[in-house]
C-alpha cells in the first residue's frame, strides 16, 4: 500500500517543532543570562 509509506513522515513536522521550541527556549535563557 502506498498510503502507509506516505504516512511515515508524519512525525517529521512534530520533530521540527520540538527542535524549534527547544532552541527558542535555550536562546531565551541565554539572552536572560546575557541581559540580567
Amino acid at each position: 500500500m502506498p498510503g502507509s509509506s506516505r504516512k511515515a513522515p508524519v512525525w517529521l513536522p512534530i520533530l521540527v517543532l520540538l527542535i524549534a521550541m527547544s532552541s527558542i527556549q535555550s536562546g531565551a535563557s541565554l539572552a536572560k543570562s546575557l541581559f540580567p
